[in-house]
Order: structure tokens, then sequence, then C-alpha cells
């Protein structure tokens, strides 16, 4: 017989079956234990399965279950809807969670993500996503949404996609079968169905910009009844100045200039371009007015000739710092001479140069600029910047520094609202390149420079340290063009 320890022993004789009752008893505490240990390995409930579903760390397995158990406990609850309307629009989540997202919304409650939608279809970043809910709405004929996709339309698509091949467009022609998707952009702009909000008619505008062509989108705004102040101020602009802004930003600013706080200016402006030959109103936009407002007797009598001549006298024996051989730090080709940029620049656009020439000649200003140039240098968080000026009365220069709307780096100005609303009114914006006193391999606007110029439509100056004494500055406006107008030096 084996010999067997007693412990061993001991465990052996509490399951050894001694009867036939003995036997069925073993197989029943065996079956118990079985079911034990399958329990313990089932997957347990999440505390929390909207944390889970909102985890963009989680693998699809841990979502699919966090997604199933918040469906069966918490149904329509609002923490599930909230986290449902974030998946819509939130990256960095899989396409099949963001299409059950939107089915999910959908099932729940249908009126309300259309109201959702109409608020938020801007919001939602992903291609997939947006055709994906822009295919709903057509399945669900859900007009109401017109506004916001118009709105959506507005923005710039995906590098490569043309506005024909936009999801947004297919979506409005299918929305309002018989209409093109420019049609549909001027009754929201016009309002015709009293759906839109401001913002939605203002990139509605956006759109009709880029889908028709000038001669048409002029025709249909003088035809148009005056019936909100919007349509009024773009009337207005184009009969008084031949000017219509052709963005977001541009439509803000000529609204901001049509308020009763700033209409003296307007009318002073629109008197002063109403004097202007043809010629001279050629090119025309709403950062020349306080420019017209500025200029003395002869500058307003010179023609583009005139002026393209006395600023090539006057540029060509500059001390120019041309960045990286005029290749920018973002390895565009960006030219800084005058020559090279003279058949792109208007009447207007010479003017603001050599308004902008003579107030960097002024002792005072330039002693400004470098002691402002020397505060940016010791701030290591933002580059520095203001709006520059001419005070009419005296005809001085001005530069007023403004503190950056937010801190974000040593290589960036960030404007405030206010310094962007002030100068809807002054000549120029101004900042520096001063993160060290030798820095001529960043004299001239960067990128981001060039790209928010273009987008608020302002005149810029940039002012860089080519060492402790002297200041390089460059002028740029939209569309790209930059121009070296020489190097300024420290008084003594």
């Amino acid at each position: 017989m084996t010999w067997v320890p007693p412990r061993l022993r001991g465990l052996i004789s509490r399951f050894r079956p001694r009867s036939h009752t003995g036997r069925h008893r073993f197989k029943l505490t065996l079956g118990l234990a079985v079911c034990q240990t399958v329990a313990a390995c089932a997957p347990r409930p999440y505390a929390d399965p909207i944390a889970v579903m909102l985890d963009r760390e989680a693998d699809d397995r841990m979502r699919r279950r966090a997604v199933e158990q918040a469906a069966q406990t918490l149904g329509a609850d609002p923490r599930r809807v909230e986290a449902l309307q974030r998946l819509v629009i939130e990256a960095g989540y899989p396409v099949w969670l963001r299409e059950h997202a939107v089915d999910e919304l959908t099932r729940i409650d249908e009126a309300s993500f259309r109201g959702f939608l109409g608020k938020n279809l801007h919001r939602i970043s992903g291609q997939d996503t947006l055709t994906y809910v822009l295919e709903r709405a057509v399945q669900g004929k859900w007009a109401e949404v017109t506004p916001a996709i118009v709105r959506r339309y507005a923005d710039w698509g995906a590098p490569g996609v043309s506005d024909a091949q936009r999801p947004e467009r297919r979506a409005l022609e299918q929305l309002h079968e018989g209409r093109d998707a420019a049609s549909l952009a001027w009754s929201v702009f016009i309002d015709a169905e009293k759906l839109a909000s401001p913002t939605e008619r203002v990139a509605a505008w956006v759109l009709i910009n880029r889908l028709w062509d000038p001669i048409q989108l002029r025709t249909r705004l003088r035809e148009a009844p005056a019936s909100s102040a919007l349509i009024a101020d773009l009337k207005a602009s184009q009969e008084e100045l031949g000017i219509l802004p052709e963005h977001v930003e541009g439509v803000l600013w000529l609204v901001s200039l049509r308020d009763l706080g700033r209409r003296a200016f307007w009318d002073r402006a629109a008197s002063a371009a109403s004097r202007l030959r043809d010629d001279q109103r050629a090119g025309l936009e709403l950062r020349h007015l306080p420019v017209l407002l500025r200029l003395s007797e002869s500058q307003r009598a010179a023609d583009r000739e005139q002026l393209l001549m006395r600023l090539r006298d006057r540029l060509e024996s500059r001390e120019n710092h041309l960045l990286g051989s005029q290749v920018d730090f973002a390895g565009i080709r960006r030219p800084q001479l005058l020559q090279e940029w003279a058949a792109k620049l208007s009447w207007a656009d010479l003017a603001t140069i050599e308004l902008l020439l003579d107030a960097l000649e002024d002792s005072l200003l330039v002693a400004t600029m470098f002691e402002q140039a020397e505060a940016d240098r010791r701030d290591t968080q933002s580059e520095h910047g203001g709006v520059m000026d001419i005070d009419e009365a005296t005809r001085r220069p001005i530069a007023r520094s403004y503190a950056p709307l937010a801190a974000q780096s040593d290589q960036k100005f960030l404007p405030s609202p206010q310094m962007i609303e002030d100068l809807y009114t002054a000549v120029a914006h101004y900042h520096f390149h001063a993160q060290q006193d030798r820095h001529s391999d960043y004299a001239g606007p960067g990128a981001g420079d060039i790209a928010l110029a273009e987008r608020l439509g302002f005149n810029g100056l940039v002012l860089t340290f080519i060492d402790r004494d002297r200041l390089n500055v460059d002028y740029y406006q939209p569309g790209g063009v930059t121009i070296d107008l020489g190097t300024l030096r420290r008084g003594p």
C-alpha cells in the first residue's frame, strides 16, 4: 500500500465517496467549484462605462463592452447622451464608435439630435464621421440642418478635395432636389426661411464668394432688399467704397466700422474714397481706409507710377537683410524686394508703404521701437506687438503696444480682440523678432505671420534685431507680399 502523508490523507478522505449518496455529494461540490471558477473569469461590469467609452487609450474590446453596458444600464441618461455627443464631435475615436453614437442619438431622441447638429455640425472632426452624419441627414430629410451644412461648407475642406467633391455639397443638393449649393447658400444668406443664425448667414456669404463669380455676386447683392443689417452694410460697402469683403474677418471688420460708434470714421473714409480716381480705387480694401485719412495732399494726388518711382528711389539705397536668401524658416521662397512685388501692388498698397516709410523716419518712433524690442527680448514667454498709427492732428506716428491674448511661445504673438478692433481704424499691425540681439536669420515675417495677415486682412510690419543697435523692418500684407523697408539704427 502506497504511503500517503497524513495531511493529504485527510484531504482525500473529505472527498472519498463512501456511499451512493456520497458520490452525488462529491459531484455537487465539484460542480459548485467549477461554477465559481467560471464566474470569477467572467468580465466584471465597469464602475463607470462612460469613462471607458471616452478613453482614447482603451482598446476596441473594452470600448464595446462599455458601450453595451452603458446602453443597458443608462439608456437615455443625460450623462450618456452627453458622452455620445462628444464621440460625434471629437477626434481620436474609431469610426465605428462615432457612427454608433450617431445612430444611438438618433434613436434616443431624433428631434433633439437634429437640434444638436444645427449648433454643432461645424465642430465635427473627421471626413468619415461628417459624411456619415450628412448621409443620415439626407435619409431623414432633416432640411432644417441646411444652414449648419452651409456653415460647414464655407470652411475650407480637406487638402486635395475640390468644392464639387465635398460631402456638404452633395448633402445640400440631395436635401433640396433640383437646387444647387450656391442658390441654397444665397437663401441662407438672405435668411429666406428665417432659420439661420447671424454666424450662419456670414458663413453663407463667404461660401457665395467662392461659388459665384464677382459680377454675378455684385448684381445679386445690388438687387437684394436691405432686409437685415448685414445686407445693408454689404450694400453700403459696395455702393460707397466699391469694396466687398470675402472672408469672415472682413465682414466683422465692415460691421464694426458701420456700427454707430464708428460711423463718423466710416463717413470720413467713404468721403475720401469717393474723391479717388478710378485708377486709385482699383484694389482698394478695408485695410486701406485708415491710410486714406492719413495721406498728405501730395500723396493723394500722385498716381501709381509716381508712387512706385518714389519708393524705388527711397528703398534702393537702404540696408537690407533678406531672410535666408529670401527663403523663410518654413522653407517657402518669399521675395523681399519691391521690384519683385511691384505688379501685385495697388495704388493704395504703395501709398500705405510710403506712409509707413515716412513714419519710420521719426526719431521718437524709432526710439520707441527699440525700447519695445528690448522688452520683447527680455520676455521669453511671448513676442511683443501692437498697432501703428498716425495722429491726424500732429502727423506724428504712434506705436501702441498690446499685451498678447495668451503667452504661448517666445516665437509667437497672439493678438487680443481689443488690438484687432483698434486695428480696424489704424494703419498697421507690428510685432518683433527679438529673441536675441543677433537674429538676422529670422528677418522677415514667418509663415504664421503671413497666414495671420491673410486671415485678418491687415497691413503688417515685423522688426528684427540684426544686432543691439539695428532693427530690420519688413512690410507684409495679404497675398504673401513681403518687402524689406530697410534698417533702423538706435539713436545716441
